[in-house]
């Protein structure tokens, strides 16, 4: 268990989890990605080919 914790009362019930956030440190972590090769190339689809016009 963390060093800090949330405590939350039900009826019934009392819950304790760590107070870090599940995803903390995401944001820091996917601006450090390349913006090119995250998303692969779009490919056409039988849609695209046969029944799609503008």
């Amino acid at each position: 268990m963390a060093d800090e914790v949330e405590i939350e009362a039900a009826p019934g019930v009392l819950t304790i989890r760590p107070s870090a956030h599940p995803r903390a440190g995401w944001a820091e972590a996917a601006s450090s990605f390349e913006p090119e090769g995250l998303l692969d190339e779009m490919s056409a689809t039988r849609f695209d080919d046969e029944e799609w016009s503008w």
